[in-house]
């Protein structure tokens, strides 16, 4: 017995040592696989850093790039109209300061407005009455006023950049006020005057009414006068007048005293005359018949008219009925 216990003894003791190797071989592998583990992490950190630097980079790149175009695009444009510019009717669309005086030079020298409209159709031209550019002027002033700063949105942009209101004209204004009043003048003695607005009978209604007024084809001398002298300061190819222009009558349908002549009108209609005849009425001289007493007086008021009653009284006294009822009977008012 004692040597078995003694034999278990030395097989534990053959047996411990064979246990640790293996335990330590686990540890070795796993420290390994840790090792190897941290080292992939450690690259792809590595990898992940390196790719954002060079995404910083090609960023950086852009930027500089795109702010060395907006420099030098703002530069061009400090002496370079920007796209879709104009002055008056010029188009000076990426034209420089000396490009645009003369383009405007040679403009001065051959300059016609066409006035057109209503009918109108004249030219008013620079030897009309010595309209010329102030061209160095004119330029200087639309340059500094170029917003040169916002020069890409003007690539994207339909919207003309209008510089007309810079625009200096200098011209014979007598000349030039005389000649448009001479076009206006011919044209006027053969078109047709406008007619005011007034009252007049309805027979339907049994009453008075306003009749709106009616524009003719005479123009207005001073609104056609004063339409062409802001083209032409402006240098404009064309001007077009409108209704705006038209020469209007006196009396317009919105005047307060036509409406008060209604009134009183329509009030004198309520004065019926009975003409009586052996004791009968014979005639009644109502509305109808009245109303072609009634005028319109230089004020507007409404009053009768003494020659139509008296024309209608002779009229009416001549009239071959009347004589033959007279022959015989007696009329009474």
């Amino acid at each position: 017995m004692a040597n078995d216990y003694e034999q278990g003894e030395k097989r534990g003791a053959h047996a411990a040592p064979s246990d640790l190797s293996h335990n330590t071989q686990q540890a070795v592998s796993a420290v390994d696989s840790v090792a190897a583990f941290t080292e992939t992490a450690i690259e792809e950190q590595r990898k992940k850093r390196a790719g954002k630097k060079r995404a910083g980079i090609v960023v950086g790149v852009i930027v500089a790039c795109l702010a060395a175009a907006y420099l030098g695009g703002v530069a061009w444009f400090s002496g370079h109209f920007l796209p879709n510019t104009i002055i008056g009717s010029f188009d000076v669309s990426g034209m420089d300061v000396d490009e645009a005086t003369a383009l405007l030079d040679a403009a001065s020298d051959d300059y016609a407005l066409a006035v057109s409209g209503d009918d109108l159709d004249f030219a008013v031209t620079s030897a009309d009455a010595s309209l010329r550019i102030d061209s160095g002027k004119v330029v200087k002033k639309a340059i500094d006023e170029n917003a040169h700063f916002t020069w890409p949105a003007s690539f994207v942009s339909s919207d003309v950049n209008d510089l007309s209101h810079v625009m200096e004209v200098t011209y014979d204004k007598k000349a030039f006020d005389k000649y448009v009043k001479s076009q206006i003048k011919a044209f006027n003695k053969k078109a047709s005057d406008p007619t005011s607005a007034t009252i007049a009978y309805k027979k339907k209604e049994g009453a008075f009414v306003i009749v709106p007024e009616v524009l003719g084809e005479k123009v207005d001398t001073k609104a056609v006068l004063e339409k062409v002298r802001t083209a032409a300061l402006e240098m404009r190819e064309g001007v077009e007048m409108g209704e705006d222009e038209l020469l209007r009558p006196d009396v317009l349908s919105y005047d307060e005293r036509l409406a008060k002549a209604v009134d009183s009108a329509n009030a004198l209609l309520g004065t019926d005359i009975q003409l009586m005849l052996n004791g009968n009425e014979w005639l009644e001289v109502g509305a109808d018949l009245i109303s072609g007493w009634v005028k319109l007086g230089k004020d507007i008021s409404p009053e009768l008219d003494d020659q139509a009653i008296r024309d209608w009284a002779g009229a009416f006294c001549n009239s071959p009925r009347y004589l033959a009822l007279t022959a015989s009977s007696r009329l009474y008012l």
